[in-house]
Order: structure tokens, then C-alpha cells, then sequence
């Protein structure tokens, strides 16, 4: 059982406030040399057997044209009238105003172009690979038997069963000026830990975290990035491969790659999608600046307009010494000329946020140049992220929607479901709001969950069905629709695997910041969303937190400990019955502190949640808040006992899928407020009511507003059918009005006490049996069979364009989410039907 934690805060990953600390010189310079073509690159052959390709490095090409705006959708109406005027191109992106004034989005975004110099020459990446030997023996195998034969004209490597593993030893020249990422190309047909170590003559090496692949047919490479590496004189003349397995297991590698990647090409080029970098796990979205490739975005400026953007050296991808300078040229044909200086921070990496006004170029047609200059040998890549014009706002809006990780419905005080718990926060927000009694998520894990929620498409459909796999960049989210809007989109993650090492939540978020080892508590979550308030008072604020306290372990602070467990009673106390339940069907760290009384963790679990509502009160409180749209729910529940099976969500029930949704704040119309609203809604459709309530109905999203069915508030909704599916997709279930069918697609234990077996049914009357303790399925079997039917029909009405990635994991993250309760079984995203229908 988890100690209670001390209630400190932990250090600020980095600085969130837009504050800057660059000056306006009273210099000017001049503008940048225009770009010129180049001519193409050259290949030299390099010497010994394993170079086969590099490259010399080319002239940069110019630079191509492009839209000097993205297309930003106008706000709703009567939500703000700006004074941006005609700043951008195309009428599609004004708006009419309820006054019939032509009004634009608070905060306009300007497409970045490549800025390129002539005669400077940008690094390629480079190549290398080993060949297979003929006699596998020089490599000094061992584990399973293996060799290399000849296949559709390349050597390749078989391992066959026997041993749990092989491992090669390969003898070379390996410098670490030559390879900063080394791939293994292979077929393997179920899962396999990769892990490579790198050896020197003098004894210095280099170990990477060890990668699991997924069972699958075709060819999968593991990529290990060795940025540490970048810039280092080490000779190394080793290289050890070792891929485990089990003694039964076989594959085949077709190739080992060397790589030797220049630093910038770690990040996108200006112009091509930005990607997610990180100091100390603040996560904003980024192009790669270099001494021979600038940026340059241009825009219309108008009066009280303000320009800034976000700049980081990143850790092992920046220069390794100095204080590398950014320079932000802003100027027009007509209008002064004058540069931002940036000096950025080596030590920690922290981003800085230089910004100024834009009224000396107020009516003019404003070119802004971005320039990284060094004059070190190896400069590294400087980080542009952030780029916006923006006008301050007297009164902007604010939607704070918050996700309270394995909350149960019931565990809410204003839920009024018998539970002794105190949620003052959370009940008040529910007295001046809407208090949804009946809302359903679409999974019970936490990942495909929040994939849901942000994107309104349900796991049937997003293939996301594990806490590994990754959000693919072709999903539409709900950040993205606010974003476009011209919102400032800010999200906290209160675990790693919400971030953009994990699932990646940040597609649409200027800035996510989430802990890069242990989660966080509600106190240091709530601590940074009240740094971005005080840091943007004057930009429409779209802001997810999402809160991890009610998951297991169940430890709350010394503040909440004991909370609702009697004051002097141990329970541990050695003359109580010893518990006969062993893990998985209880959580270890239960049984390893002793506990022998299991209403201990049930008041812990208790404890955690009124720990989270005090701290998320601190955020209620702020009339900002309160006078916009706050929306709060969970991405599932918990099973706190269930035939056996104790503490964990780890099969659809109402325990594990009925969550709390309250919406509140000025923004929800004055004649709901108040209300408890008893018709079945879910997830899926949250999105479309957040951005319905804040003036964004003509937004595109799918799901329908939640209002309508509430106004209706007809008896015919409670027959409305609710869908799930389990994590890896082992069950789908049914809810409809009093009844739920769970059918089980894959032969299944894990935490459950009885094993599921494929093809199999449940069926139960939660009317008479809301704990789903009783099968009814044989007593109602035309029931039963009338559920299964609608179920097996919507499951073969999924989207085969899944939303779901699957990405390299390493060995340390699946032990944290073991560690967190959750099963890590790989689970392989196909385009095939989710169920089979026995042949019976």
C-alpha cells in the first residue's frame, strides 16, 4: 500500500510565463541576402567494407513559396470583437459580429518559410550497414541457434527456437563522429526486447535503453537514437546486439544500420510540420533553426497587436557550449527595422519567450527573419516554436475542462449515491452547473480514453486501445479546433505516458508540460495551470489538466491520510484474518505493507479523491474561470471489489465505465444551471458541447451538443445505446437503458478471477443488479441475443482509418506502467474486423 506523501511541490520543469527577457537594441540591421539555387548534391564512395553511401553535405536549395497565413477560423459569435482589423488574407477568415463589425481571431499564427543562405551548406545524414557474415560464428553468437543464409538477393539472419535469447557480438570501427543512431531491421512474430551496447577500446560504453518490438509479420526496425553521442571523439570498436525472446520464439534480421543523423535534422526543417521538444518536460511544438537555414514568416500589423515566440537549445541537440544567440529581424518596406536579441540558456535548457509590440509597424506589412548564428564547429540545432501575433483582450474567455484519472461516478458528493466522501469543490460546481448523473466513458483505460475525448471518435474507431501506442498526426482534435480559432491551447498531464513520449496528447497545444518519471500530485499539476493564468490574462485560454491522485496507489498526502479510516485502529494489525487474495487479483504493494483490513484502501482511495477536489478548488475559485465554461469528468473508473478481483479497472463494468461530467461556469445558459441531468451521454460528445458553448458551433467536430438532449430531456434517450470496448480489445459492451452485455472477443484474465472466453456473453438487469454480480444472460437469452445482435453490427461498422501509431517502447516505461497496474501486452493495430462471430 502507498506511504502518504509529503504535499510538496515539485520543481517547475521550466519557466511558463510569456514574460521576456530580450531588449530592443537601438540598432538596426540590415535584411538577410536573398536565397539562390543551388546545384544537386554529390555521393562520394567512402573506404572499408561498411561504408557504402555518404554524403559531402550540399548548397541549400531556395526557398519555396507559401501562404503567408494558415487558415484561422473566426470565434463565435459575440465572444470577442478584436481590433486586428484586415491583418491576414482571404475574407473566409474574418468574421460578422452581432453588431455587423468584421472582427478576426485574437491570435493569428504565420505560416514559417525556409530562409536560406547562399553559399552555406546544410550536413546530410549518412548511412552505413553491416553486412551478415557468411560464417556466423565470427560474430560470437549465443543464445539460439542461428545463421545467415541468401534471400531475394541479401544475406539475412535466422534465429531459431531454443534458447530465450541471442546475442552477437560484431567487432568494427564504430566512431562516435560516424553514428548517432544505430537500426535493427527484422521480422518479428511476437514481442522481442532489443537492446544495443556500444564498447571501446579503453573501456569507455555506451548502453541504450532496451526496445520491445511487436509480434507482427512484416519488417519492423528499432531505432536507437544516440544524440548523447553527437559532437563526442570516442572510438569504439564493439558493438553488442541482444535480442530476447522466449525459448520458443524465432525472427529473422535483414539488417544492422548505421546511422550518423546531423542534429537538425532531430527537428523539422521551417515549413514542415512541427514537432514536440522538450526542456525538462515542457513540451511545445518546433522547427529546427541552423547557422546555414533561418526561417522567415510575414504579416499585416495593426495597433496594439504584440509579436512573440519560444526558443530553446535543446538538450544533446544544441550546442554544447556558449551562449547561443537567436536573432528576430522584424521589418517592412516602410517601416523601421529592428532585432530581437535572444540569448538562450544552456544549463538547464529553458525556453525563452521574446515578444514586443508591433505598433511601430502598426498598417504596414511586417517580415519577420529568424537567425541562429555560431561561429562553434558543431553549432547543433536551436528549437522556433510559438510564432504569433496576438492582441491583448479586455475580458477573454477561458474553458478549463479537467479529467480526474479512476474516479468513479459514485465517489462525488453531489452524486448523492450513499458514499461518505467530501467533494465541497466539486459539489459546488454542481450546484451552479449541470451534474450529468448517467455519463459513460468509452473504454476503461486511460490512454484510448483521452484519445476519445480529445479527438470525438470512439477506440472502435481510433484502433488507440493501449497506454503504448501513439496518437497518429492525421487526428482532428479538440485543441487543434480551438487553436485554429485563435485560442491559446495549454494542457497539463499529471503521467508520462499522457506526453509526447507516450500517447502524445500535445497535437494542438501550444505548450504541454507532464513529469518525466513519476506522476505528479494535484498540487504541483494545479500549481502550473495557475502559473499560465497569471501568465496570459489577456488571451481566450482553452486549458486541459488532467489529475492522477484516485489512480492506484492509493497515498494520499499527510494532509488527507486516514481521512476516512477510524484514528488508532492499524490496519495491518496481525490478529485480523490474513488476506487469502494474492496479486493480480489484488494490487502487490497491498499485500507487501501488510494490510489485512481492505476498507483501508477503499477510505485511502476516498481520501485521494477529496485531496484532488481540495486542490482543484484553488483553480474554482478564480472568477476568470468561473465566468467561463469548466467542464470535469474522468477517463474511466475502478473496480474496487468485484468477484474476487480487487482495486483495478481491468474489465468493462459500470464500475470501471461510469464516470462524473459536471459542466459549469457562465458560458452553460442561465435556465440549466442548476440541474441533474438523468439521460445516458457519453465522451464522444463532450467536444461538440464545450465548443458549442463557446461560440465555436460552427466549428468542424463530430458529436452533437449535450444541451439538446438535456432540454428534451425525453424518456426515450434512457434507451439509448452505449458502447465500449475493453483495453487490447479483449471485450466490447452494450448499455442499453437497463440492461448491459459484455461479450468477449479475445480469451482473457488478467485481473479477473474467472478467465473470459472468446465468444462468450454476459448479460445484466442494472436495474436489480447494478454491481453486475448476476449473469442473466440464460434467463433472457432473447434479450441477450437482441444486444449481441446490435453489438457484433456496430463493431463491424468501424472506420478503417485508424487514429492509432505504434511506437518503440522502451523497457523503463513498460515497467512504470506495470508498476501502475497496467497490463503491457502488445496489441497490433490492423485494418481487421474487431470480432469474428463463432460459427456455431
Amino acid at each position: 500500500m502507498g506511504q502518504a506523501r509529503e504535499e510538496t511541490r515539485v520543481p517547475t520543469p521550466a519557466p511558463l510565463r510569456s514574460s521576456s527577457r530580450m531588449a530592443l537594441p537601438d540598432g538596426t540591421r540590415k535584411s538577410l541576402p536573398s536565397p539562390v539555387p543551388s546545384p544537386p548534391p554529390r555521393l562520394r564512395s567512402g573506404g572499408g567494407h561498411l561504408i557504402r553511401e555518404e554524403w559531402e553535405g550540399r548548397v541549400v536549395a531556395s526557398m519555396p513559396s507559401a501562404p503567408p497565413w494558415r487558415t484561422v477560423a473566426p470565434l463565435g459569435v459575440g465572444l470577442l470583437a478584436l481590433a486586428l482589423g484586415a491583418a491576414c488574407t482571404g475574407s473566409d477568415e474574418a468574421h460578422v459580429d452581432r453588431r455587423g463589425e468584421r472582427v478576426l481571431p485574437s491570435t493569428l499564427r504565420p505560416n514559417l518559410e525556409p530562409l536560406l543562405y547562399p553559399g552555406e551548406t546544410i550536413p546530410e545524414e549518412t548511412r552505413t550497414w553491416i553486412p551478415f557474415p557468411e560464417d556466423i560464428l565470427s560474430w560470437s553468437p549465443k543464445g539460439k541457434p542461428c545463421r545467415t543464409v541468401e534471400e531475394d538477393g541479401r544475406r539475412v539472419l535466422k534465429a531459431d527456437r531454443g534458447e530465450e535469447g541471442l546475442l552477437l557480438d560484431i567487432r568494427g570501427e564504430f566512431h562516435s563522429a560516424h553514428v548517432n543512431r544505430i537500426q535493427v531491421r527484422g521480422v518479428f512474430r511476437s514481442a522481442h526486447k532489443v537492446t544495443i551496447r556500444l564498447e571501446g577500446p579503453d573501456g569507455f560504453f555506451h548502453r541504450d535503453p532496451t526496445l520491445r518490438t511487436r509480434g507482427q509479420e512484416k519488417e519492423q526496425t528499432v531505432s536507437f537514437d544516440l544524440p548523447k553521442l553527437v559532437g563526442r571523439n570516442i572510438p569504439f570498436d564493439r558493438l553488442l546486439v541482444h535480442v530476447g525472446g522466449t525459448t520458443g520464439s524465432r525472427f529473422q534480421l535483414n539488417a544492422i544500420d548505421l546511422v550518423r543523423k546531423p542534429r537538425h535534422s532531430f527537428l523539422p526543417a521551417p515549413g514542415e510540420e512541427p514537432a514536440a521538444t522538450d526542456a525538462a518536460g515542457h513540451s511545445r511544438r518546433a522547427v529546427g533553426l541552423v547557422p546555414a537555414r533561418g526561417a522567415r514568416c510575414e504579416f499585416d500589423a495593426v495597433r496594439g497587436a504584440q509579436f512573440s515566440c519560444a526558443l530553446l537549445s535543446p538538450r544533446h541537440l544544441g550546442p554544447k557550449s556558449g551562449q547561443p544567440l537567436v536573432s528576430i529581424i522584424l521589418s517592412s518596406q516602410d517601416g523601421p527595422t529592428q532585432t530581437l536579441e535572444a540569448q538562450l540558456t544552456l544549463h538547464p535548457p529553458t525556453w525563452t519567450v521574446p515578444s514586443c509590440s508591433l505598433d511601430p509597424w502598426a498598417g504596414s506589412r511586417v517580415q519577420v527573419d529568424f537567425q541562429y548564428t555560431s561561429n562553434l564547429k558543431n553549432p547543433g540545432v536551436i528549437a522556433l516554436a510559438e510564432v504569433e501575433v496576438w492582441h491583448p483582450l479586455d475580458s477573454p474567455p477561458c474553458v478549463l475542462l479537467v479529467s480526474s484519472d479512476t474516479h468513479r461516478s459514485d465517489h462525488v458528493g453531489a452524486a448523492q449515491a450513499g458514499v461518505d466522501i467530501q467533494t465541497p469543490s466539486l459539489d459546488g460546481l454542481a450546484r451552479k452547473g449541470l451534474l450529468f448523473e448517467d455519463c459513460w466513458a468509452s473504454t476503461n483505460v486511460t490512454s484510448p480514453s483521452h484519445v476519445a475525448l480529445m479527438t470525438g471518435r470512439h477506440p472502435r474507431d481510433t484502433r488507440l486501445i493501449n497506454n503504448i501506442d501513439r496518437l497518429s498526426l492525421d487526428a482532428a482534435t479538440l485543441a487543434e479546433v480551438y487553436q485554429r480559432a485563435g485560442w491559446k491551447t495549454l494542457a497539463v498531464v499529471s503521467v508520462r505516458h499522457l506526453g509526447p513520449l507516450g500517447t502524445d496528447l500535445g497535437q494542438g497545444f501550444d505548450q504541454l508540460v507532464y513529469p518525466q518519471a513519476d506522476p505528479w500530485p494535484a498540487v504541483h499539476a494545479v500549481d502550473l495551470i495557475e502559473e499560465w493564468f497569471e501568465a496570459y490574462p489577456d488571451r481566450p485560454l482553452f486549458v486541459f489538466l488532467h489529475l492522477f491522485d484516485a489512480h492506484h496507489p492509493y497515498a494520499p498526502p499527510k494532509s488527507h491520510d486516514r481521512m476516512y479510516y477510524p484514528t488508532g485502529v492499524d490496519p495491518a494489525d496481525p490478529s485480523l484474518p490474513a488476506l487469502k487474495v494474492r496479486p493480480p487479483y489484488i494490487p502487490g504493494d497491498i499485500l507487501s505493507a501488510g494490510i489485512r483490513d481492505l476498507d483501508f484502501p477503499r477510505a485511502q482511495y476516498r481520501a485521494e479523491i477529496s485531496y484532488l477536489d481540495n486542490q482543484l478548488g484553488r483553480l474554482l475559485k478564480r472568477e476568470r474561470i468561473q465566468a467561463g465554461l469548466i467542464a470535469v469528468t474522468a477517463d474511466h473508473g475502478e473496480i474496487l471489489e468485484k468477484a474476487g478481483s480487487y482495486f483495478n479497472h481491468g474489465e468493462l463494468f459500470p464500475d470501471t465505465l461510469h464516470v462524473p461530467l459536471i459542466l459549469a461556469g457562465d458560458l452553460v445558459p442561465e435556465e440549466y444551471r442548476g440541474e441533474r441531468v438523468g439521460i445516458p451521454v457519453d465522451h464522444l460528445n463532450l467536444g461538440r458541447t464545450l465548443l458549442d458553448l463557446s461560440g465555436l458551433g460552427g466549428a468542424d467536430f463530430p458529436g452533437s451538443n449535450f444541451l439538446r438532449a438535456a432540454k428534451s430531456g425525453s424518456a426515450g434517450n434512457k434507451a439509448l445505446d452505449l458502447f465500449a470496448i475493453s483495453a487490447h480489445g479483449y471485450s466490447a459492451s452494450i448499455r442499453r437503458g437497463r440492461w448491459f452485455l459484455l461479450l468477449h472477443m479475445q480469451t482473457h484474465k488478467g485481473n479477473l478471477v474467472v478467465e473470459r472466453v472468446k465468444h462468450t456473453i454476459e448479460l445484466y438487469d442494472l436495474e436489480s443488479d447494478p454491481e453486475c454480480l448476476e449473469d442473466v444472460a440464460g434467463e433472457q437469452a432473447e434479450q441477450a441475443k437482441i444486444l449481441r445482435a446490435t453489438l457484433v453490427g456496430w463493431l463491424a461498422e468501424a472506420s478503417t482509418e485508424h487514429l492509432s501509431e505504434q511506437k518503440q517502447t522502451s523497457e523503463a516505461e513498460i515497467a512504470q506502467l506495470e508498476a501502475m497496474g497496467y497490463a503491457t501486452e502488445a496489441t497490433v493495430v490492423t485494418d481487421e474486423p474487431w470480432y469474428t462471430p463463432d460459427e456455431k
